[in-house]
C-alpha cells in the first residue's frame, strides 16, 4: 500500500483544504486548492511518512509498479473583494508505503 501526506509548505501547521500563499504573492482575497481524482479536496499534513498521520491518504497498492496521482490545482475566491498579482503556493508531499 502507498500512502501520501501533503504539507502546505508556508503554514505547516494547516490542516485545511486551503493552501496557504507565498509571502511574495500579492493577490488578495483568493487562496489555491489541490483536488485529487477529479473531485476531492486534498487537506494538508503534517510532514511525516507515519501510516496514520492526519490527512494522509491512500494512493494506491503497487508491487514494483508505476503509481499515477492525479492532482490539479484552482484558484478560489476567500474575501468579498480580491486584488490581483501573483498567487503562489508551495506544497510537499511525503509518501509512506506498508
Amino acid at each position: 500500500d502507498v500512502f501520501i501526506t501533503v504539507t502546505d509548505h508556508t503554514t505547516r501547521s494547516n490542516r485545511s483544504d486551503v493552501l496557504s500563499l507565498t509571502a511574495s504573492s500579492q493577490a488578495k482575497g483568493v487562496a489555491l486548492q489541490l483536488v485529487r481524482g477529479g473531485n476531492i479536496l486534498v487537506r494538508y499534513g503534517a510532514d511525516s511518512s507515519s501510516v496514520g498521520n492526519p490527512n494522509q491518504w491512500l494512493v494506491g497498492t503497487t508491487g514494483n509498479g508505476t503509481v499515477q496521482i492525479p492532482l490539479t490545482a484552482r484558484y478560489i475566491q476567500t474575501q468579498q473583494t480580491i486584488a490581483p498579482g501573483s498567487a503562489n503556493g508551495v506544497a510537499t508531499f511525503t509518501m509512506s508505503y506498508r
